[in-house]
């Protein structure tokens, strides 16, 4: 049967049909973006533009839309606060629990958890109603915190951490995907810049927060902080309207076939393949040399369960966690290639760093590259939802998510690789007479009471060689920006559009 076959019988030609399409799902499942394209060719302009009309009354408007959009905006910033308000923290948790060699695990542990639950999220906000979703998301949160906030150990810190991490997962991909049913297309993209933009704040007020906590109260209230403002925000989210993309079931028939319904045997096999991806890339040339039987047995794991789930992935289908059919769709070229080049320019500019650079040129490279991260990070999130249907958007959203998270955190760990392996290849060559492990071991910021005078200038080169090749990988990242972004198609997400994702009405307003 060829696809527009397949779209008839999978797709109701009648707007009203739209409310019964999931309890339908047994014998309609939900179409492909392939088939919504044949659905909307065939689909008469005066069908649609009743449709249309119809959805007008329904989305979130006025006052309403206002309170919700700033709970959305103070959750996404609480939760990109947590990411970074530990770091100026660690120096007194590791004095408490005399734990420096856990430092790494109390940033990455909160990273892997993050983006290895994006997709299972996905599936959560596909089959449960996004209310519900995102206070489950944001519960689990705040236990993370309240572990993390009243931890005894390292342990103990590093699990809250852990499940904070879940949490967090949900609450970005369902702040995103609550955007979208919230409003029509033309109207999420100063919405979703907003939400993004915001949340990044968070990443640059964190460390400034954790360093006041710290050196006035405990740096416990870097994670007790998250408890009022949470409840706060689970209590304004109760009685407010969130929408849905399209009319969800009741949940307790699901939970008989969770397993099925959430595909956690193919979260089984990716969530392990990414955690040994990253391992292998974070130990690799510090903990272990790149040859050991530990990094190959790593690499050899994540490469064997990688494909085991794209095996699972693709027999699955559409019902799989991560649906091949929703990959490889978007639309806005200009703003991403925009990006591209500014990332690439303002990455080049950081790799002619060196320690006599003035503060009006690393400055302005960082005002350069700032322009850049603003005009392309909502792309990727815009272009999806432009490209899919109401049905397909929280997975879109936890994709994109889940490929920026992962790709951050590889990208951050091979960073890592070439700087160390850069730094010691460089104070040997530099500072001769230094001792480079002693170097190493002090850090960043305490070389200087260890280093003698005349070696000092030999230590800087070394770090400003090594900085400035990390660099030259994040230009080469950027750059490869203007080919990815070729596949996003010249449609203006700006315009209004009669017959798009307005045909299918949205549900539960008053949820």
């Amino acid at each position: 049967m060829d696809s527009t076959a397949r779209s008839a019988t999978r797709w109701p030609t009648d707007p009203d049909a739209y409310p019964q399409r999931h309890e339908e799902k047994e014998s309609s499942p939900r179409p492909s973006v392939t088939e919504l394209s044949h659905h909307r060719i065939s689909h008469g302009s005066e069908q649609g533009t009743s449709a249309a009309t119809k959805n007008e009354a329904q989305w979130v408007t006025g006052m309403k839309l206002v309170a919700l959009t700033n709970l959305l905006v103070v959750a996404m910033f609480l939760m990109m606060l947590d990411t970074s308000i530990i770091a100026t923290a660690i120096p007194r948790i590791t004095d408490e629990f005399r734990s420096l060699q856990d430092v790494g695990w109390y940033v990455s542990i909160y990273q892997l958890a993050n983006a290895a639950l994006q997709p299972l999220w996905g599936r959560i906000y596909d089959k449960f109603s996004n209310k519900s979703s995102f206070l489950t998301s944001l519960a689990i949160f705040e236990v993370g915190s309240l572990v993390c906030g009243a931890a005894v150990s390292s342990r103990m810190l590093i699990a809250g951490r852990a499940v904070a991490g879940i949490g967090s997962a949900g609450l970005i991909s369902g702040g995103l995907t609550i955007t979208a049913s919230a409003v029509p297309l033309e109207k999420r993209a100063p919405l979703t810049a907003m939400l993004m933009g915001v949340a990044q704040l968070g990443i640059a007020i964190g460390p400034l927060l954790g360093g006041a906590f710290t050196s006035y109260t405990t740096w416990r209230w870097c994670f007790y902080i998250n408890l009022p403002i949470g409840g706060l925000l689970a209590l304004g989210l109760l009685f407010l309207p969130i929408p849905d993309q399209y009319s969800k079931p009741s949940p307790w028939p699901l939970l008989r076939r969770l397993h099925l319904e959430l595909d956690l045997l193919g979260f089984a096999l990716i969530a392990p393949a990414c955690f040994q991806l990253l391992l292998a890339l974070s130990w690799g040339g510090s903990k272990f040399a790149w040859d050991s039987s530990v990094i190959i047995g790593l690499f050899c794991g994540a490469g064997a369960t990688g494909l085991f789930w794209a095996a699972w992935d693709w027999y699955r289908g559409d019902e799989a966690l991560i649906p091949f059919s929703i990959i490889g769709t978007g639309y806005v070229i200009p703003y991403a290639m925009l990006a591209a080049v500014l990332g690439s320019i303002s990455n080049g500019l950081y790799s002619t760093f060196s320690p006599t650079t003035p503060p009006a040129k690393w400055i302005g490279y960082q005002i350069l590259n700032g322009i850049g991260r603003g005009v392309g990070m909502p792309m990727a999130i815009l272009a999806v939802q432009a490209a899919l249907s109401p049905a397909d958007l929280a997975m879109g959203n936890s994709v994109v998510i889940f490929v920026q998270s992962l790709g951050t955190a590889i990208t951050l760990a091979i960073s890592d690789a070439i700087f160390q392996g850069s730094l010691q290849s460089q104070l040997s060559q530099q500072a001769p007479h230094a001792d480079a492990a002693v170097i190493i071991a002090a850090g960043a910021t305490h070389f200087r009471n260890i280093v003698e005078e005349q070696d000092l200038p030999g230590v800087l080169a070394a770090y400003s060689v090594s900085l400035n090749r990390v660099f030259y990988l994040a230009a080469g990242v950027s750059s490869l920006g203007l080919i990815t972004s070729l596949g996003m198609g010249w449609v203006n997400v700006s315009k209004k559009r009669p017959v798009d994702n307005d045909e299918i009405p949205l549900q539960n307003l008053g949820a």
